[in-house]
């Protein structure tokens, strides 16, 4: 009895490319070679690695069941394939990509993998769906449902299946999203006091515009108009990488307080990276900062020190985003304010149509963070700009 493939593979840099290296048998004399496979849109080896688990399921199965490879189309062997080809030919977001292969990984292959995709039946996504109830959140149960009915929908389209399985009558979980948790104004004010002074600035400008934590890293000097008092936001930094924001209505320029300006400029006289395309906030070599670092070695020990208590995935910098969108629906009840604001594509239906906001008052959405954030205390804050010599790393 031939012996059995369990291989999980080498994933190795080759040539600049994530590569997966395995053994794969011979059907006619059943030697084994050795096989290299170039792992598609991998920006880093956590990313290889999860699309090689995927690539290693399939190459299993045909090792296991070479007389089957004809006849027998699995799960597993449609993702390796058709599905990878679909999400590079549809230029998929690399976090969306991540997030994806996660998903698939951790949640469907295991119930799925090994079955033929025509087996597959509405009973068979019952199962898997139904399961998951209790063990994870029903957001990630609806991301799961969202994802499988796009796969096997994509399976249709390559008639490699008749009928999508996945219907949503029978499916589709009810979800209720959770009012997401804010910070008062003056916890947001000791949070950035409390900070390292190398990090204040940063903060101060992350809460007072509402930005996403990829859009504050990104901020480049191009980014700031000195004359117009303006900071324009037209990328975020995933994972070390510039990308284009996914809405046009992310892309946005925000109209800062004269104060606020100011800072920003006296932080340029003193920094040692001053160049038009040189990051704003940036370590001591200039390099990105990182949102890892910032997040458990600054946010998170501030946290603490004061006493805030911290749920799981939910105390992150974008509760400074919620914060912001609170304080400004708070003092103006102006929604379209909010929206302009935070740059969110869309608030309702009404709003978006009946509601219209002059590009000349945006400024007021940061004028109220800052007011609300810093109170009397004006903008006296701290700041230790990035230097050849500073200590502000990640």
């Amino acid at each position: 009895m031939a012996r059995k493939s369990f291989q999980k593979g080498t994933v190795e840099l080759h040539n600049g490319q994530w590569t997966l290296r395995f053994r794969e048998r011979d059907k006619p004399s059943g030697k084994w070679a050795w096989k290299r496979k170039v792992l598609e849109n991998c920006p880093d080896e956590t990313s290889a690695r999860a699309a090689a688990d995927l690539v290693m399921e399939a190459v299993n199965e045909r090792n296991n069941y070479p007389g089957r490879e004809v006849y027998r189309l699995t799960f597993a062997r449609f993702v390796v394939g058709r599905w990878q080809s679909y999400t590079k030919s549809a230029k998929h977001e690399q976090a969306t990509i991540i997030s994806n292969n996660s998903l698939i990984k951790k949640y469907i292959m295991p119930a799925m993998g090994g079955k033929e995709l025509s087996a597959i039946t509405p009973s068979c996504v019952a199962d898997l769906l139904d399961g998951l109830e209790g063990k994870v959140s029903t957001k990630t149960i609806l991301n799961i449902y969202g994802l499988l009915h796009l796969m096997f929908e994509i399976a249709t389209q390559y008639d490699l299946i008749t009928r999508n399985p996945v219907r949503p009558k029978l499916h589709k979980p009810q979800h209720t999203p959770k009012e997401k948790p804010t910070l008062t104004a003056l916890t947001v004010r000791q949070i950035i006091m409390q900070a390292p002074a190398q990090y204040r600035l940063f903060l101060l400008v992350l809460a007072t515009t509402g930005m996403r934590l990829g859009e504050a890293l990104a901020l480049r000097w191009l980014n700031f108009n000195e004359d117009r008092s303006e900071l324009s936001v037209t990328h975020s930094l995933f994972r070390g990488t510039l990308k284009r924001p996914k809405t046009e209505a992310s892309r946005r320029t925000l109209h800062l307080p004269q104060a606020m300006a100011r800072l920003l400029i006296e932080y340029k006289a003193e920094s040692q990276f001053t160049a038009p395309g040189d990051y704003i906030f940036c370590r001591g070599d200039g390099k990105a900062l990182d949102s890892r670092h910032l997040r458990e070695r600054v946010l998170y020990p501030v946290m603490d020190a004061l006493g805030v208590r911290r749920n799981k995935r939910q105390y992150g910098f974008h509760i400074f985003r919620h914060t912001a969108g609170s304080i400004i629906n708070a003092r103006t009840r102006d929604l379209k304010l909010v929206q302009g604001t935070l740059g969110h594509s869309r608030i309702s239906t009404i709003s978006d149509i009946y509601v219209h906001l002059d590009e000349s008052i945006l400024e007021e959405g940061t004028e109220v963070l800052v007011s609300e954030i810093l109170g009397d205390s004006g903008l006296q804050v701290t700041i230790d700009p990035v230097t050849q010599s500073s200590e502000m790393v990640s």
